[in-house]
């Protein structure tokens, strides 16, 4: 009740979007293709920048919360 169920929404997101990510690179192209290479390093930007967004978002909800209190 302290931390708002968006928080939680987000976090379950950049988890699928996690697992989504490793059974790209268990089961996508080889990056030893041309296409694969291309594929593959759209797939790490798109982690990286939902991982970034989702910290961000935490840390504005946790200082949301701190000032609060």
């Amino acid at each position: 009740k302290i931390i708002n169920n968006k928080y939680l929404i987000m976090n379950l997101i950049f988890l699928g979007s996690l697992i989504f990510y490793v059974l790209v690179l268990i089961y996508g192209p080889s990056p030893r293709d041309p296409g694969g290479i291309l594929f593959q390093g759209v797939s790490q930007k798109f982690i990286l920048f939902n991982f970034i967004f989702s910290i961000i978002a935490q840390t504005m909800g946790f200082k949301k919360l701190i000032e609060k209190y």
